[in-house]
């Protein structure tokens, strides 16, 4: 009967390891932030973070990229951050300083936790976008 009970528990620490090892495979969750709205040929991938890592599906560099802000009604109204006359790869960092002809005006401003912005990405031409709530 003993070796019985021993038995158990130890199948129940062997388990126990099991889940703990799994809960601690990918970083502990979703690193992705789930976009509100998206258009474009091209799928934006947003990290989740208050300087968030921009990634698109495809492997392609585009020729522009910017971080927009949105007005109180509702409309992207200002450039926060980005840079025309490039050709960038994923992924790309918010803020980074990059080769080319930036449009924001200095440093890019912290963006805040609970507020939605938008990223685009040009490529030949034609504008791909996803708009994000910073977590």
């Amino acid at each position: 009967m003993r070796h019985c009970a021993l038995g158990i528990q130890y199948i129940a620490f062997l388990l126990l390891l099991a889940f703990a090892g799994m809960a601690g495979c990918g970083g502990g969750g979703n690193k992705l932030v789930n976009p509100l709205d998206r258009t474009g040929s091209i799928t934006i991938e947003i990290s989740r973070s208050t300087t968030p890592e921009f990634s698109w599906t495809s492997d392609v560099a585009v020729e522009a990229i910017s971080v927009w802000s949105f007005s109180p009604a509702g409309a992207p109204d200002r450039i926060l951050w980005g840079y025309r006359n490039v050709s960038l790869k994923p992924p790309v960092t918010y803020g980074a300083k990059l080769n080319g002809i930036s449009l924001g005006l200095g440093t890019a401003p912290p963006l805040q936790s609970g507020v939605r912005y938008r990223v685009q990405v040009v490529q030949n031409n034609a504008a791909s976008h996803a708009d994000w709530i910073v977590p």
